[in-house]
């Protein structure tokens, strides 16, 4: 092996394809293993009774009809394949490994990559909008801290589906990015060519990607380039503030730049059998459409907390990690805080920046008392222009993206699920905040 190129996928298994945040990549899980299991049944059909083949078939049928209705019908994910659980093997091997072991590490490139195990030229190209931007970034840094000076990363505002084929190379979801952010070939198999030509042929490519990092900035819809990623910043928190509770049904919370100043907290009800919907995103679920998306139909749910800033009077450009750091608790054992970045334009739209999600296990012990807990965003790069707001939302799921908590902390439990009251707190002596990276020096 001479070189490589990583193009939209995931370098460590566990994290960004099979979990994310502790919580189970259900969407996209289900439709990989529905598909690996319909080649599997077309390679065993000859040595498959026709009773395990016809319900195999059915239940192929069921899921293809309604995807999402069939990632409804059980809350308990081990069983959620049904009849074609004989065909994927590998899907309860992933629900028995919920946490980073030596099942994942043998698997793990990161991990490889911060033993020094990498001793090739790697080209990264991963998307904003792609559900394996995590754990490709976090290549990035593996290799870098390694020492490794010849490994190049080209982020752009790309989902998953965006290389698929020309209509859809420089979108993601509903927005386009116009016409430099074309992926795919026609806008990335010159990269590509040229690194391998460089690095495997051994031609002379001196103007290929000479800084380490080459990232697409959305909202000018630029590319820049850097010595590291992420670029200069400085952390700017944005706090979580509501009179009441900020829940759409009650008044929306809001985004300010100062603490506050009177003790205030939002609840909102946890119903696994009604979880909020996924709505955009950085999925591989396919259905529901993932990418930029309309957010309002989320936002106007009563089980979800919603936090706006003033319309901004100049440009706010952030490049880099993003964190809610939350004061919360829950009535249940553990619970998920899935949280969404918006830009709300001045029309009233608010589209999806940056999400993620993180699965808690409160104390069992002791008075119900907020905890400090961060939800990491992963990164971004991005302008929200002025006259714009910045909006973060706060629910208890995110589905059919993840699997849904139960809130029950005994997978063994006999019980198919509880409904638990989750509760932000924003005071001065427990104040909430969305962390955004203020990038520094870009300019316009």
């Amino acid at each position: 092996l001479k070189a490589c190129a990583a193009y939209v996928t995931s370098p460590n298994y566990v994290d960004t394809w099979v979990y994310s945040g502790g919580a189970f990549e259900l969407g996209f899980n289900l439709r990989w293993s529905m598909t690996q299991g319909a080649n599997a049944l077309q390679r065993q059909a000859g040595r498959l009774d026709p009773e395990t083949i016809n319900r195999a078939r059915q239940t192929l049928q069921s899921y293809g009809q309604d995807p999402v209705g069939y990632a409804r019908h059980t809350l308990r994910i081990e069983d959620l394949l049904g009849d074609m659980d004989p065909l994927v093997p590998h899907w309860r091997i992933w629900c028995a490994h919920r946490t980073y072991d030596e099942y994942w590490e043998r698997v793990d490139v990161v991990a490889a990559a911060h033993d020094g195990r990498v001793k090739v030229p790697v080209l990264q190209i991963a998307g904003w909008h792609d559900a394996f931007l995590k754990a490709q970034l976090d290549l990035h840094r593996a290799l870098t801290q390694s020492g490794r000076s010849d490994h190049r990363l080209v982020v752009g505002p790309w989902s998953h589906e965006s290389y698929l084929g020309q209509l859809t190379s420089n979108a993601a979801g509903r927005r386009s990015f116009g016409p430099t952010a074309h992926s795919g070939p026609a806008g990335l198999a010159p990269t590509i060519l040229d690194w391998f030509e460089h690095h495997v042929a051994g031609a002379d490519r001196p103007s290929l990607l000479p800084q380490p990092v080459r990232y697409f900035e959305m909202g000018p819809n630029r590319w820049r380039e850097d010595a590291t990623w992420p670029p200069p910043s400085r952390p700017k928190r944005w706090y979580l503030d509501a009179v009441g509770s900020a829940n759409s049904s009650v008044g929306h919370g809001r985004l300010v730049e100062s603490a506050p100043d009177y003790p205030g907290v939002s609840s909102f009800l946890s119903d696994p059998r009604d979880p909020s919907p996924t709505v955009g995103g950085r999925h591989l679920a396919y259905n529901p459409p993932a990418g930029v998306q309309d957010q309002s139909p989320r936002e106007a749910r009563p089980d979800v907390l919603v936090y706006t800033s003033a319309p901004l009077d100049s440009p706010v450009s952030i490049a880099g990690p993003v964190r809610l750091d939350l004061w919360a608790h829950s009535s249940a054992p553990t619970a998920d805080f899935c949280t969404v970045l918006a830009d709300v334009s001045p029309d009233g739209c608010s589209e999806n920046v940056a999400d993620g999600m993180r699965r808690v296990v409160f104390a069992l012990e002791g008075p119900a008392l907020p905890q400090p807990l961060a939800v990491d965003l992963w990164d971004t790069a991005y302008v929200f222009p002025a006259g714009h707001r910045i909006r973060v939302t706060v629910a208890a799921s995110d589905f059919p993206r993840h699997d849904r908590n139960r809130n029950v902390l005994d997978p063994t439990d006999g019980r198919e699920a509880l409904t638990a009251v989750q509760t932000v707190w924003h005071s001065p002596e427990y104040p909430s905040a969305l962390v955004l990276p203020i990038a520094e020096g870009l300019g316009p």
